[in-house]
């Protein structure tokens, strides 16, 4: 029974020491942002948990390029144009714009609702005066 119980830790001990001599050696790389974070993308821009903007810039590399003005639970839409040029709607409505100025409330765009009554021919001619 002990020589069972001694080539059987023998034989799991050259098992472990045959195991870490062949398997491969890796090494983690540590993602950077905007990795795992992103909640909005626009073009070469995306918007991260943090309320930061990032860039691929000239298609080599991520750069921060700029930091919302309001929280990141607010954001309805992300848009952005070009260079540094951003376009936020928060939850109310509102339109932020980021440009060479600075972040910049513009307000709610002036839209309505939408008619939904169906015009019948007899109301189109009255409203045109045809015959």
């Amino acid at each position: 029974m002990k020589d069972k119980l001694l080539f059987g830790t023998i034989g799991l001990l050259v098992g472990i020491v045959a195991m870490q001599w062949m398997m491969p050696s890796t090494q983690a790389t540590t993602p950077t942002q905007p990795v795992g974070v992103v909640v909005a993308a626009a073009g070469d821009a995306v918007l991260c948990i943090d309320g930061s903007i990032w860039i691929f810039f000239n298609h080599d590399h991520w750069e921060q390029n700029a930091q919302i003005p309001i929280p990141v639970a607010d954001v309805q839409i992300f848009s952005w144009v070009s260079g540094s040029e951003y376009f936020l709607i928060d939850k109310n409505g509102d339109q932020w714009q980021l440009s060479g100025f600075g972040w910049q409330n513009n307000g709610q765009p002036p839209v309505g609702p939408v008619a939904t009554e169906q015009s019948t021919w007899g109301k189109v001619k009255s409203k045109f005066g045809g015959k």
